[in-house]
């Protein structure tokens, strides 16, 4: 009864945006259309201003106006804006999952992601890739291989983060929300001049808190999911001469948060039999307790749904936080001196990164049978590192020739304790803390140098040539431990020794070429055609700890159940992966009459290479105490090669200056060419992960209604996001799902800059999976996370100054 009711306004408000008189709304009709998507979009994916219709690069543009009707809370939310781009928190909240066009990240070990997010042209760690939305120009998410034109080299996209920069005009803002669950909002921002046309200064904060959204059955163990992060940011802008530009930029995020719940999603029966009979040496009716235990709970959490969990990570007998806590700040300074035809820029970053979690990957209180409490798998991880970039551009326009060369350096280390520390099948009452510290200390390197040169054949046919050489090496001194994270100078120490115990130095480099070749085509003044084709790649990595005792080295009679132990030393370095594509792509705009819009369109193909999976160990008989049991007892492997095809569009339709629609889709065809053997496990093509779904869309519609209360402009927005199904984790699929949103907005009220706003998102309250925790069959329960329940609030806000 209560959705149906929902339905009903829903629909009601959808037929008065769509019916409304369009003279009733003439007077707000030139503000409107500044805002409707089609007029043209300034992007910089080519490291200088364009427009989104003669950039020959498939991206989603959104305006700072366009994150603001969507009601965008944090990068989590542009997904449901970009077809074909996904966005997911496998491995918990601190550590998010992107994916485009079938390419994504490994939830384990180090390496830089399939599509990197920047913030204000700097490259952000995965750790830190999920930073709040406030304040910002704009998002730009770039499909396809990038790295010609970018510092850091990437296989399957960008996502380039702006904030507002300084003026010199004194303005800026304040808002508050509040909405269901407690939710609380605060943020604002003032923009000062300091000197007239010489320095000015930007400051914005911002701050949120929710309760957590799962609640949590278990006596003593908190609620989970919920909102407690403050952020802020400075800018500065420095301009002595006309031609001579810096901007120093600090920013600082801070989240004290419970963790992500880890829902059980599906029962794997006879699995924990198996395993405790035969490893762990019960007697198969002990066993059955503990199964039918774990039934039990599964079945209760069925009919809980996916926001009521028995979740005790307080009582596990560990002594550790349950938390989900980051703190990250950091320094950008671009500096940029023009010269007429060349400008010279320099962009230094540095990033502090801090992460803590500790995660039910069980999802289930521990279990109870004759042998005491059995606690299956929870997992932490604390990491503390910085990271230094800096990326040098020289750019040319001369006339039929513009040009970009360029270099780029970056470095990682760790500034403290980086460690995971998993408790695997563990009994409490007879292993006491069965805590397993497992130390990674990583130093990454890359240094790169890189150009491109656009050359006009004729005043309307241009030819794009661009290269790289990149140069990486990682470093990793990794051991596990019984009583605690080993630092870093205590994990070289150790290594020094050269004990068979697992703890040593793993080290790997690589150097590659990545290239970019191109034509695009000016039809017309509104139609823009292009082909281009990229190689990119990703580079070396290692897998941790050392593999040097019997159990990974392959001990004769040495694993679990008197087994065989397999030789995991061929799998200690992990080779680059390679992705070559082809785009077409159309940018068309048009107007008939009053009616006016915009159609872009690309088709692609990806040939990828080296794809890298994960395999869970456990299956191997490697005894939980063994001291070079790999990382999170799992390993990245070269696995096999892909074949990725797939069609892109965006249409957008305005009939009139108050009303307009649009439509964003992504058809994404993802087939296993190949399968590379792996001598201990097998895998099968239905066995390895594509991530992206075959098919994704956004339908979005934007009305100024016919009245205007309090002399205001009256705003209704509302889209739907549709997925369907799609690769999780180890062949393992996820269902699709529909997502409806909207906002209705009074703006500018009595032209005194004051403006109140009600959203919700998940209108109609639907229960979907967003990612995997584990979904391997191996385990004796799959568990996943869950997106938002319907969430709703106001929002008020005052904008004043220029």
């Amino acid at each position: 009864m209560k959705s149906a009711k929902i339905r009903a306004l829903a629909t009601g408000a959808l037929f008065l945006a769509t019916t409304a008189a369009p003279a009733a709304a003439q007077d707000a009709a030139d503000q409107a259309s500044a805002r409707t998507g089609t007029d043209d979009i300034v992007v910089t994916a080519r490291r200088r201003e364009e427009s989104l219709q003669s950039v020959p690069v498939s991206i989603t543009a959104l305006s700072s106006e366009m994150l603001e009707q969507k009601s965008v809370q944090d990068l989590s939310d542009v997904a449901t804006l970009t077809p074909g781009f996904r966005f997911s928190q496998e491995g918990g909240k601190n550590q998010p999952s992107l994916s485009l066009r079938g390419l994504g990240v490994l939830p384990i070990g180090e390496g830089v992601p399939a599509v990197v997010a920047y913030f204000n042209d700097v490259p952000l760690s995965k750790e830190g890739g999920n930073i709040p939305t406030f304040d910002l120009a704009n998002i730009q998410v770039l499909k396809g291989p990038q790295g010609t034109l970018f510092g850091r080299n990437t296989i399957g996209g960008a996502v380039l983060i702006n904030s507002k920069k300084p003026t010199f005009d004194t303005e800026g803002y304040i808002q508050a929300g509040y909405g269901n669950l407690d939710y609380k909002e605060l943020e604002g921002a003032l923009n000062i001049p300091l000197a007239k046309d010489v320095a000015a200064l930007r400051v914005a904060a911002q701050y949120r808190n929710r309760d957590g959204r799962t609640k949590n059955l278990t006596p003593g163990n908190p609620d989970l999911d919920d909102t407690n992060q403050l952020s802020f940011r400075a800018s500065l802008l420095l301009q002595p001469t006309e031609n001579l530009t810096n901007t120093l930029i600090f920013d600082y995020f801070r989240a004290r948060e419970k963790p992500a719940a880890e829902v059980p999603y599906r029962y794997n029966a006879g699995v924990l039999t198996a395993i405790l009979a035969g490893g762990f040496g019960l007697t198969p009716a002990d066993a059955a307790i503990y199964e039918a235990d774990l039934a039990s709970l599964a079945a209760q959490q069925k009919a809980n749904g996916p926001f009521k969990v028995t979740n005790d990570l307080a009582n596990d007998g560990s002594g550790l936080k349950v938390a989900a806590d980051r703190k990250i700040w950091g320094i950008t300074n671009l500096t940029s001196l023009d010269l007429g035809d060349v400008t010279i820029r320099n962009i230094f970053g540095y990033r502090n990164v801090y992460n803590y979690q500790f995660v039910n990957t069980q999802g289930t209180r521990q279990l109870n049978g004759p042998q005491g409490r059995l606690l299956i798998y929870h997992t932490g991880a604390e990491a503390n590192k910085e990271f230094f970039t800096d990326e040098f551009q020289v750019l040319g326009d001369m006339g039929r020739l513009n040009w970009i060369a360029g270099a780029f350096y970056s470095k990682d280390r760790p500034t403290g304790i980086n460690v995971n520390f998993p408790q695997q099948f563990s009994f409490i009452d007879l292993y006491g803390q069965a805590v397993n510290y497992s130390t990674t200390h990583y130093t990454n390197k890359s240094l790169a140098l890189f150009g491109q040169v656009g050359f006009k054949i004729t005043d309307r046919l241009t030819a794009n040539v661009g290269g790289r050489y990149t140069w990486d090496k990682v470093a990793a001194c990794a051991g596990n431990s019984l009583i605690g994270a080993l630092s870093e100078k205590q994990c070289a120490d150790q290594a020094a020794l050269n004990l068979p115990d697992g703890t040593g130095i793993v080290k790997n480099k690589g150097d590659y070429a990545t290239w970019t070749l191109g034509l695009d085509y000016q039809a017309s003044d509104d139609l823009f055609l292009y082909a281009t084709s990229r190689r990119g790649i990703r580079g070396v990595n290692v897998n941790t700890p050392l593999f040097e005792t019997p159990f990974t080295t392959g001990g004769v009679g040495a694993c679990l159940g008197g087994a065989n132990c397999p030789d995991l030393r061929p799998y200690q370095k992990v080779d680059q992966e390679q992705v070559t594509d082809i785009e077409l792509g159309m940018k068309l705009s048009w107007r008939a009459g009053d009616m006016k819009g915009r159609f872009n369109v690309s088709a692609f193909q990806t040939k990828y290479k080296g794809a890298l999976q994960f395999f869970n160990v456990r299956p191997l008989g490697i005894p939980p105490t063994a001291p070079d049991q790999p990382t999170r007892t799992s390993l990245a492997i070269n696995a096999s090669d892909a074949t990725v095809r797939g069609v892109e569009a965006e249409l957008v339709v305005e009939p009139t200056h108050w009303l307009s629609f649009s439509f964003s889709g992504a058809y994404v065809d993802q087939k296993v060419d190949e399968v590379k053997p792996f001598g201990p496990l097998t895998l099968s093509k239905d066995q390895v992960t594509l991530p992206t779904p075959k098919f994704s869309g956004t339908a979005a519609l934007r009305a100024v209604l016919p009245v205007r209360p309090m002399d205001g402009e009256l705003t209704f927005n509302a889209d739907l996001y549709h997925t369907s199904a799609y690769d999780a984790q180890f062949g393992q699929s996820l269902p699709g799902y529909d997502v409806v949103n909207s906002r209705l907005e009074l703006s500018d009220i009595g032209e005194r800059g004051i403006s109140i706003a009600a959203y919700v998102r998940n209108l109609f309250d639907k229960e979907y999976p967003i990612g995997p925790s584990v979904l391997l069959s191996s385990f004796p329960a799959s568990t996943v996370y869950y997106g938002d329940p319907r969430t709703y609030g106001l929002q008020l806000t005052y904008r004043f100054g220029s």
